[in-house]
Formats: structure tokens, C-alpha cells, sequence
């Protein structure tokens, strides 16, 4: 890790859930809430300060559960917004003006490594912008009106993970830009991406699941009791 960067890791914790059927940010995971994961792995990485991405349902939760989170680390709680973008601008202005690498991860995928958060912090420092993906296992198709219309080349194809980041000049353009053209993006890579950022790829993990249904729990309490 270079020396003299600043990292700001950006946990969102402010999903619906509406697919899990509880808050799922907060749900127990083999006796510990799904985001102390995170925030213990961060923690005890290279990042410099936390900043949580809580929504108004459960802020005051999360509040509670990191309470009592020891760390000399500064860990901060706001308030996201209704659309992805706006949980971001919400994270950059309340980032420390220091800040140089802003790293984003989703407090939905507890089994994040140390490891691979600083490999896709080291890979940002070098080239502006990095993500942790891994390759598909599945033949992916695509599909119109119920019918298939394309077989894209699976050696091509990843599926992105999180942690995601970024120098702090390419992730305020990304979502600058997301704003005034009002860009419909489904993570933080994708805002980069339109602003020219050319974001290497990181091998991923495929034990760092997201949590969205209620099966995905089972499979993260199947890795935790190995």
C-alpha cells in the first residue's frame, strides 16, 4: 500500500430489503449482525475512516449495534437518500476533506475478506478505479419477450462483487455526473464508467455473497461453520 493515502471505506446499509422480508443489515448471522461483519473486516484493513450508509428505518439500530464497536478509527452513521447516487453524494460530503481512496462496499455482503479489500484499494491507487469480481459459472443468456436472443461468451463474462473504489477525483466526477443526466446505475463501477474511468477487475471471492432472499442467509451460516 503506497504510502501517505487516505482511505474512506463506505459501507451502504440502506437497502429495502424487501427481497430478505426483514432488515437484513441487521439480522443475525451465526450470533452477530450481518454488518458487524464488515465493519470488523474493514476495520482491520487498510481503510483510515468507516463511514455507514444507514436509511431512515434503520439508522437508529445501526447506531446501537456499532456503539459499542472499539475502534480508533473514526466510524461515522448518515443518512442515505432514495436513489443509489444520493447515498454517495451523502458519503462524499461527510468524508474526511483528507480523504484521497474512497472504498465501497455493501453491508449486505458479510463474508468480505481483509485480504480483498486492500487488493482493490491497492489496484485503485494504480489505476484510478477498481472492483472485485469473479467469473460466471453459468452459461448467461439473454432474453426478450420469454425468448432467447443472444449467448454472450462466457469466459468474458464476471459477475461484479464489492468492494468497489475509486481516487476521490473519479468517484466526484461519477457521481456528478449520475446526478445532472440522471443516469440510471446499478453500482458505483457503472458511474465510473461513464465518466471514462477505465476500472480494472480484481479477482473476487465467491464465498463474498450478497444477502438478498433468505436462502443466501443459509448459504452464509453453511461458509461461517466451516
Amino acid at each position: 500500500m503506497q504510502k501517505g493515502k487516505f482511505i474512506s471505506a463506505v459501507i451502504l446499509a440502506a437497502g429495502s430489503s424487501s427481497r430478505m422480508g426483514i432488515d437484513k443489515i441487521t439480522a443475525d448471522l451465526n450470533g452477530k449482525p450481518v454488518l458487524l461483519y464488515s465493519v470488523e473486516k474493514f476495520l482491520k484493513s487498510c481503510a483510515d475512516e468507516l463511514i455507514i450508509v444507514a436509511s431512515e428505518g434503520n439508522i437508529d439500530a445501526i447506531k446501537e449495534l456499532l456503539h459499542n464497536v472499539k475502534s480508533e478509527k473514526p466510524i461515522k452513521t448518515i443518512l442515505g437518500g432514495k436513489e443509489r447516487n444520493e447515498s454517495a453524494v451523502n458519503a462524499f460530503n461527510a468524508m474526511s476533506e483528507n480523504s484521497d481512496i474512497i472504498s465501497v462496499h455493501d453491508g449486505a455482503r458479510p463474508l468480505v475478506t481483509c485480504e480483498l479489500c486492500n487488493r482493490v484499494t491497492e489496484s485503485a491507487i494504480e489505476n484510478g478505479g477498481a472492483i472485485a469480481a469473479v467469473r460466471v459459472k453459468d452459461t448467461i443468456k439473454k432474453v426478450d419477450n420469454g425468448f432467447i436472443s443472444d449467448t454472450p461468451e462466457r469466459k468474458n463474462l464476471m459477475s461484479a462483487q464489492t468492494p468497489q473504489a475509486f481516487t476521490k477525483e473519479v468517484y466526484k466526477k461519477a457521481i456528478e455526473y449520475v446526478a445532472e443526466h440522471n443516469a440510471e446505475i446499478t453500482d458505483d463501477a457503472s458511474a465510473a464508467e461513464l465518466v471514462g474511468c477505465n476500472v480494472a477487475v480484481v479477482e473476487g471471492d465467491y464465498r463474498n455473497i450478497k444477502l438478498t432472499s433468505p436462502e443466501d442467509l443459509i448459504i452464509a451460516k453453511a461458509f461461517l461453520s466451516e
